[in-house]
C-alpha cells in the first residue's frame, strides 16, 4: 500500500521540476526517504508504522510528463511499527502474508498537474496479489543541486492517500482495526549531473 506512494509521489514532485531536464532516470535516496502509514486502533488511538525495505527508479522528462514512468516494490516483510510481536503479527497470514505475498508493488499510470508545486498522480497498487488504482496527492518540496555535492539533484516530496485494506482481501479485525489505512511518503531522490 505504501508502495504505491512511495513511486507516485517521486513522479509528481519531478514533473513538476525545472523544464531544463531533459528525460533521464532518478533514484529515490533511501537514506531520506520513509514510506509510513496510520491505522485506526479501536478508535481511541492511531497506530503507525513504515517500511524499512523498498526500491525505485523512475524516468522523467519535464517537457513531456506524459511519457514519464515509475515502478516501486516494497518488501512487505520490511513492516515495522516499534512493537515486534505486532510486527510478527502483521507479516502473516492475517495481514500481509509474507510467506505467499512477499513484496507490495506500485506502477504509475499517469501524472496531473494541479497547481504550481502539486500534482495527482494515479498508478496501479497491488497487495497481497490484488491490484487496484490509488490516487496520490502531491507536494513538491523542491528541486536544487545538493549543497553538499552539486554534481547531483535533488528533488523532495510529500505524498499522501488514504486506502481500504479490505479492498485488498486484507479484512483481519475490521472495524475494531481500521479498514482505512492513512499513507504518506517523505521521500528525497537524486540524479546525476
Amino acid at each position: 500500500m505504501l508502495t504505491k506512494t512511495l513511486t507516485a509521489v517521486a513522479l509528481g514532485s519531478l514533473l513538476l521540476a525545472a523544464p531544463a531536464m531533459a528525460q533521464s532516470e532518478w533514484t529515490i535516496d533511501r537514506s531520506h526517504t520513509h514510506v509510513m502509514f496510520s491505522v485506526s486502533h479501536l478508535g481511541f488511538s492511531n497506530t503507525h508504522g513504515e517500511f524499512d525495505g523498498f526500491e525505485g527508479t523512475f524516468m522523467l522528462d519535464p517537457e513531456d510528463p506524459t511519457t514519464a514512468s515509475i515502478s516501486l516494490t516494497i518488501d512487505a516483510g520490511s513492516v515495522d511499527t516499534n512493537w515486534p510481536a505486532r510486527d510478527e503479527h502483521l507479516v502473516s497470514p492475517d495481514f500481509f502474508d509474507v510467506q505467499t505475498y512477499p513484496t507490495i508493488t506500485f506502477e504509475s499510470t499517469g501524472v496531473e498537474q494541479t497547481g504550481a508545486d502539486t500534482a495527482e498522480v494515479t498508478g496501479d497498487l497491488t497487495i497481497l496479489g490484488v491490484t487496484h488504482p490509488v490516487v496520490l496527492d502531491v507536494v513538491l518540496n523542491g528541486v536544487a543541486p545538493n549543497p553538499f555535492n552539486p554534481a547531483v539533484t535533488v528533488a523532495g516530496f510529500t505524498a499522501t492517500t488514504s486506502i481500504s485494506r479490505s479492498d485488498f482481501g486484507m479484512v483481519f479485525g475490521v472495524p475494531a482495526i481500521g479498514d482505512e489505512v492513512i499513507i504518506r511518503l517523505e521521500m528525497e531522490a537524486t540524479r546525476a549531473s
